[in-house]
């Protein structure tokens, strides 16, 4: 059985699991109801405006 690190040693394997984690926080922040959803979907919305790239990065460098 493939070790997550070596699965994940794969360019094109890394970046379709980069994309789907983010797609994942995307959506569950658009869940998000209520005042802390509020709270949250503006925050979410202001590091997406000034780091575009930012919750790519991170999911990427929690990936091992």
């Amino acid at each position: 059985m493939t070790s997550l690190k070596d699965a994940l040693s794969d360019d094109t394997k890394r970046n379709a699991v980069i994309d789907a984690c983010v797609q994942l926080v995307d959506d569950e922040v658009q869940k998000k109801k209520g005042l802390g959803g509020m709270v949250i979907k503006g925050g979410y919305k202001a590091i997406k405006g000034i780091s575009p790239g930012f919750i790519r990065k991170v999911v990427d460098k929690l990936l091992p």
